[in-house]
C-alpha cells in the first residue's frame, strides 16, 4: 500500500509553519509544544483544569513527557532560589508557604516518598559536604545559644496559653496508659534491668521473696512503672540512684514523698532502697532486713497468721 495523501495544507497559529493534515481533523498547531505555548482563553483553561484534577503528570502527559517537565521545573526553581536568596520578597514567599502547609495531613505514601528522598540525599557525600559548609559557624551550644539573642520557640508558652501543647500533652498521657507503648519506649531509651535492680532480683530469688521485677514495663500502676511489685499484698519496691532524683526532684525526700503518694492513690505501699544501702559491702543483709523487717511486711504477716488461726 502507498502513502496516504494529505488533502489540505494548514498554517500553525503559534509559529506560522505550514503542515499538511486531513480536512476532518481540526488541528490548528503543528506540534504539541506550539499547542501548550499558545495563549488560551479562560474556557479552555477551565476545561484543562477539570481534566487534570487529582491526576499526576504521568497520567496526563505520559512517563517520558512527565520526566522532562519535572526536570525543567527543578532547574527553574534552583535558578530562582540562587537569584532571590536573602531578599525580602524571598522571605515573604517562604513564610506564606509555611503558613499554607501548617495543619496539612500527609498520606503514608507521601511520607514514604519523602523518607526515601531524604535517605538518597544524605547517602551522597557531596550533599553532606555542602551541608557542613552551610552550617559552619552557625552551630550554637546550649551555653551560648540564648546569649546570642536566639529566643527559644517555646518561651512563655504553656498548656493553658497554647492549644498545640495542650493537645500534645493529652495525646502523650493516653499513650503512656498503654502498656505496649511503655515497653517499647523503655526498650529504646533504657537498658533494663540496671545493676541495682539485678542485685534485688538475685536477692528475691535466693530468699524467695514474693516480688516480681516490673521495671521493663510489664506492669503499670497508673502511668508509672515500679521496679518490683507484690500484687497480692499491694507492696512496691523502688531502687534508685541519688544523682538523678536530686536533679529532677531537688532532694531525695521530695522524690520519696511524691512517689509514695502516687502509688498510695492506687492502694500500694512503697519500700525505698537507696544508693548507699545497695552499694554497701553488706548490701544483702541490709536490703533483706529492710524488706522483711519493714512495718508493711510485719502487718501482712500478722494478718495472714490471724486468718490462719480463724480457719
Amino acid at each position: 500500500m502507498g502513502k496516504k495523501e494529505y488533502k489540505e495544507t494548514k498554517i500553525c497559529k503559534k509559529c506560522g509553519k505550514i503542515f499538511k493534515d486531513f480536512k476532518s481533523n481540526k488541528r490548528k498547531f503543528c506540534s504539541s509544544d506550539c499547542y501548550y505555548k499558545y495563549p488560551k482563553s479562560e474556557k479552555t483553561k477551565e476545561k484543562l483544569r477539570q481534566k487534570r484534577i487529582n491526576k499526576t503528570y504521568e497520567e496526563i502527559y505520559g512517563e517520558r513527557k512527565a520526566k522532562e517537565i519535572k526536570e525543567k521545573k527543578r532547574e527553574i526553581l534552583k535558578k530562582w532560589h540562587k537569584d532571590n536568596a536573602g531578599t525580602e520578597r524571598y522571605k515573604e514567599i517562604i513564610e506564606k508557604i509555611k503558613e499554607g502547609n501548617k495543619g496539612k495531613i500527609l498520606s503514608l505514601e507521601h511520607k514514604r516518598k519523602l523518607k526515601s528522598k531524604a535517605e538518597m540525599y544524605w547517602k551522597n557525600q557531596e550533599n553532606r559536604k555542602r551541608q557542613r559548609i552551610i552550617m559552619k559557624g552557625k552551630h550554637n551550644s546550649p551555653k551560648t545559644q540564648f546569649k546570642k539573642g536566639n529566643v527559644p520557640h517555646c518561651k512563655g508558652k504553656t498548656k493553658e496559653n497554647y492549644e498545640s501543647l495542650k493537645k500534645a500533652s493529652e495525646k502523650m498521657k493516653k499513650l503512656w496508659e498503654n502498656p505496649k507503648y511503655v515497653r517499647k519506649m523503655l526498650k529504646i531509651f533504657m537498658k533494663r534491668p540496671t545493676s541495682f535492680e539485678q542485685k534485688i532480683i538475685l536477692l528475691c530469688s535466693k530468699h524467695r521473696l514474693p516480688f516480681i521485677y516490673t521495671g521493663d514495663g510489664r506492669i503499670l500502676i497508673g502511668r508509672k512503672t515500679p521496679d518490683f511489685v507484690n500484687k497480692k499484698d499491694k507492696i512496691v519496691i523502688e531502687v534508685f540512684l541519688d544523682y538523678f532524683k536530686i536533679r529532677n526532684y531537688e532532694s531525695i525526700e521530695n522524690y520519696m514523698e511524691k512517689r509514695g503518694k502516687y502509688f498510695s492513690n492506687y492502694g500500694y505501699k512503697t519500700i525505698f532502697i537507696k544508693e548507699a544501702e545497695i552499694q554497701d559491702k553488706n548490701w544483702e543483709e541490709i536490703c533483706l532486713n529492710k524488706i522483711k523487717n519493714n512495718k508493711l511486711m510485719k502487718d501482712i504477716k500478722k494478718e495472714n497468721k490471724f486468718l490462719e488461726d480463724i480457719r
